[in-house]
């Protein structure tokens, strides 16, 4: 079961922060974070490779992402920020 604060949390970020919020009601973005599966990854850990299915769409509700591409950081994605 997901914590509400996780809940209240996602909708917070993708209703303020996110690309989501010039398509989509506030109503939808809650409908979207029910059925979402939440993940939190320990610092320098790899979460998808480029070239990889892409199997899953990640929402960044906290912290930063870094893009590395042929060993070299290419960009860094912040809260809110949607990819996979």
């Amino acid at each position: 079961m997901k914590d509400n604060a996780d809940s209240k949390n996602a909708v917070d970020v993708l209703s303020t922060m996110s690309i989501l919020k010039e398509f989509f009601s506030i109503t939808e973005i809650e409908l979207f974070v029910k059925i979402m599966n939440f993940q939190r990854y320990k610092e320098n850990v790899k979460i998808i490779s480029q070239g990889g299915a892409a199997t899953s769409l990640m929402c960044l509700l906290t912290g930063e992402v870094r893009v590395i591409s042929k060993d070299h950081q290419v960009g860094i994605l912040r809260a809110g920020e949607i990819f996979g």
